[in-house]
């Protein structure tokens, strides 16, 4: 069962990645935003920035208790 859920946070990381690697491909236009629709992307970028640091540390964390077992 834990390591079910490890598998879909896994996934779910691998779905993030294959949709970042889509936004940055060349021929992407997402740079050539309005000013407007560019600043609501770099609004989301920094979101996503913060929630991938809170997650990352919650994973740390998890990894140090797993080493005191």
């Amino acid at each position: 069962m834990i390591n079910e859920l490890f598998r879909r946070v896994a996934a779910s990381y691998a779905s993030l990645d294959a949709a970042l690697n889509e936004l940055v491909r060349p021929g992407m236009p997402w740079k050539a935003l309005e000013e407007n629709e560019r600043r609501e992307s770099v609004e989301l970028i920094e979101a996503i920035v913060a929630d991938l640091q809170i997650f990352a540390e919650r994973l740390r964390e998890m990894r140090e208790q797993a080493g005191k077992v």
